[in-house]
């Protein structure tokens, strides 16, 4: 058995919604293939099919709906008319940058000459810094805009307005109980005035520009698509509307600075879509703050100069580059450190914060656990970090249990951010786990399946369609499509580290090729039972002008016993070994050579392992047992539904065969010429006089043995005279061998297939 990553939940059926929405789509001529992602979209009245399908900024709630909005926007409009100092203080991520150009190109566009200070993560941290605020009061600054921060900001807002500084705090992220005592608070989720809570940074900002403007500045979309997406907010009601009107800019747009940035990191902005901007045009604006000052970003995204925009965006990219080496070897460092606590938390000196939550990102991927990875600073005793969280785990309100413990944190149900001092960082392990572990959360993060895969889904005209459902993101995945293969062929890693893998479905009459990113497991898993079933997107592959249906893999399951298949030398491809695996040897006296080849498992003897009650995660069966039934009595152990299989023969029984009757004779003969025979030091001698192999010599003496022909004592054969006579099958040990010759031709050269309905059937019996 192979458990899923995620939890998959299975779309419920409901006739009524699915005929409302099937009309719909006849109706106005749209695919009646998306009946069913729509329904589990939880669109399904006329009115929402409306607003979904067919997403223009007439959607856009008014921007005055907002707390404060007024007050904010008659502060800046009387700053601008008595000429005063603006300065817009905004956030160093892709969201507070996109944000605060926004911000900046409006005041701009209304006559205002704003200066934009981002701060430096690694000088100032996130969101108002005192130590910013007191030099910007003590140089004339008479308002202060936020931008993507503040909510969390008293001290330095407080300090603001007690010099007579009014500070306009546009922001989204969690609140605590307290609000700063700032001049206008600009925050979807003050108040139940405004329809939609789930706007990024850069969404407020475009709203105040909406309402400064009287008009909506569409030229600004594009900016807000990047931050919306690289914030990772709901791509739901406004979100949707904005993203999917801002990619529409985005590709036709005439930022100097955009163009600059595609054209030295090869990027087609005219087929730019959400992934372009998630895992291209995003990790790039945000790599300048994540190393050092994020300014520049601004400075790209606003510039009228083309020489400028190619200088930034070289050093952009060149940073870029720079990120991915530091993640990559900071998450290499984290993995050692990773233990089998609920929680990770992994502290280390000298990582660079500005990538811990790339890093976790990372960790929480591989471990399937909420973690935390900080950076501690030996020269004044804190340490900061990162946290990426997973399931049920809310990191926000985790923190708050936890809130003694720290110096500083802010975040929300998925990241967070968060600063202690040194000595409490075992303490903070302990508590934040035990908060966890009492509270028994689930870690696995739900996936929708949208629909069973079937034949004829397959085709380029049903992909394309899905298209109607984008832009993709948070609350609006990507279609998930269940699919179990008749059978998985031809697979085989790929990419520059082999860290992916490709193969083909066979679903009915259909092929369907596939491929999986980020791979980690053996890629035997999915042929190592006939009950996989998969999860993943129908998506098409491109290559040289041909376009091909795909299977984007992102989870999968096997349910019943797995077997793996390690007979003879493919015991050696190691990949499918689980390094907790316990190995299982049925003889006793193959104990001692089995140790001396394995050294990092744990080795029992059959009875061992049966007594024993704890589960393991796979059993390795290395030799072969003396019976079917005592395998038969480990698989009804019930310890492991995963088993590889080498039935290694050290006597090599089935190949050897059983004596022929003629070398029985020719062994007889031999013992009444030679009434005794020294077999412990001259057996050799024998074995080449008859012509008889040594290890077939040693059985059929022991048959003899057994059937009175002969007696051994203190290693000498001696002849016996007169025996009684007794049949060769009549031996106990003629009759055990002849068992384990078929025992060995069925577990050692029968097909996987037969031995996977052999071990299922065995299940079956308890």
């Amino acid at each position: 058995m192979k458990k899923s990553v995620y939890e998959w939940i299975e779309p419920e059926i409901n006739d009524e919604k699915e005929q409302l929405v099937q009309s719909y789509l006849e109706e106005h001529h749209l695919p009646i293939f998306l009946t069913p992602l729509l329904v589990n979209r939880q669109i399904t009245s006329v009115e929402q099919l409306d607003m979904f399908l067919n997403s223009d900024l007439s959607q856009l709630h008014d921007p005055f709906l907002l707390h404060d909005m007024q007050k904010g926007v008659d502060r800046i409009q009387q700053a601008i008319e008595h000429g005063e100092k603006i300065l817009i203080y905004g956030d160093y991520d892709c969201d507070g940058v996109t944000g605060s150009s926004v911000m900046k190109e409006t005041l701009e566009n209304i006559g205002a000459e704003p200066e934009v200070y981002i701060p430096n993560r690694f000088v100032d941290g996130y969101g108002p810094n005192l130590d910013a605020f007191k030099y910007f009061v003590d140089q004339g600054v008479q308002v202060i805009i936020t931008v993507d921060n503040g909510i969390a900001g008293h001290e330095a807002i407080q300090y603001a307005t007690d010099h007579g500084v009014d500070v306009i705090v546009t922001d989204h992220h969690e609140m605590k109980e307290t609000l700063p005592d700032a001049y206008a608070l600009i925050h979807p989720r003050i108040g139940d005035t405004y329809p939609f809570p789930d706007l990024a940074g850069v969404g407020v900002a475009f709203k105040v520009a909406c309402a400064l403007l009287s008009d909506i500045p569409v030229e600004l979309l594009d900016l807000v698509a990047i931050g919306t997406i690289g914030d990772l907010v709901s791509l739901t009601d406004e979100n949707r509307v904005l993203v999917k009107q801002g990619l529409q800019v985005l590709q036709q747009t005439d930022r100097i600075g955009l163009r600059a940035l595609a054209e030295v990191a090869d990027i087609d902005l005219s087929k730019a879509d959400e992934e372009t901007v998630g895992f291209a045009i995003g990790p790039r604006i945000n790599a300048l703050g994540r190393l050092g000052e994020a300014k520049p970003a601004v400075d790209l995204l606003t510039t009228f100069d083309d020489i400028e925009a190619i200088r930034i965006a070289e050093e952009i990219n060149i940073k870029n580059q720079e990120r991915q080496e530091i993640v990559n070897r900071i998450t290499e460092e984290a993995m050692q450190m990773v233990t089998d606590d609920s929680v990770q938390v992994l502290a280390h000196a000298g990582w660079n914060e500005g990538v811990l939550g790339i890093v976790a990102s990372r960790i929480v991927e591989y471990t399937g656990k909420p973690t935390f990875v900080l950076s501690i600073h030996e020269e004044n005793g804190t340490a900061k970090g990162s946290a990426r969280s997973i399931g049920e785990v809310n990191l926000f309100h985790l923190l708050q249990q936890v809130d003694e413990d720290l110096i500083r944190y802010g975040g929300h149900h998925m990241a967070a951010g968060l600063t202690l001092s040194i000595d409490k960082i075992d303490t903070f392990r302990q508590d934040i786990n035990h908060v966890v572990d009492s509270e028994h959360l689930s870690f696995q993060n739900e996936l929708l399946i949208d629909d069973v895969l079937k034949p004829d889904m397959i085709s380029l005209d049903t992909i394309d369609s899905i298209k109607y459902l984008a832009p993709f993101g948070t609350d609006n995945p990507v279609p998930q499509f269940q699919v179990k293969p008749d059978s998985v062929d031809g697979l085989r890693r790929i990419g520059s580290d082999n860290t992916h893998l490709k193969g083909t479905f066979q679903i009915g009459d259909s092929t369907l090729p596939f491929v999986a990113f980020h791979f980690k497991d053996s890629k035997r898993e999915l042929i190592s039972s006939p009950d996989v079933q998969c999860v993943g997107e129908l998506t098409i592959n491109e290559w040289n002008g041909n376009r091909t249906p795909q299977f984007r893999l992102k989870d999968y399951q096997v349910s019943g016993i797995q077997l793996f298949d390690g007979r003879a030398q493919r015991f050696m491809e190691e990949d499918f070994i689980d390094p907790n695996a316990v190995v299982i040897c049925f003889q006793k006296n193959h104990v001692k050579k089995v140790e001396k080849n394995i050294k990092n498992h744990v080795i029992l003897t059959a009875e061992e392992y049966n007594q024993d009650e704890g589960m393991v995660p796979q059993a390795i069966l290395f030799d072969v047992p003396n019976s079917l039934e005592e395998l038969t009595q480990l698989i009804q152990a019930n310890r492991t539904t995963r088993y590889v299989i080498v039935f290694h023969s050290f006597e090599e029984i089935y190949l050897n065969g059983m004596p022929s009757r003629e070398q029985f004779a020719r062994l007889f003969r031999f013992i009444a010429q030679n009434k005794q025979v020294d077999v412990r030091y001259k057996l050799q001698q024998v074995s080449q006089f008859v012509k008889i192999p040594v290890h077939v010599l040693t059985f059929m003496i022991k048959v003899f043995a057994e059937l009175g022909f002969v007696t051994i004592d203190d290693g000498v054969m001696y002849t016996v005279e007169n025996p009684e006579k007794h049949p060769l099958d009549s031996s106990h040990l003629f009759q055990q061998r002849q068992s384990l010759i078929k025992i060995e031709e069925f577990l050692i050269y029968s097909d996987i297939e037969t031995l996977e309905k052999w071990f299922q059937q065995q299940e079956e019996i308890i």
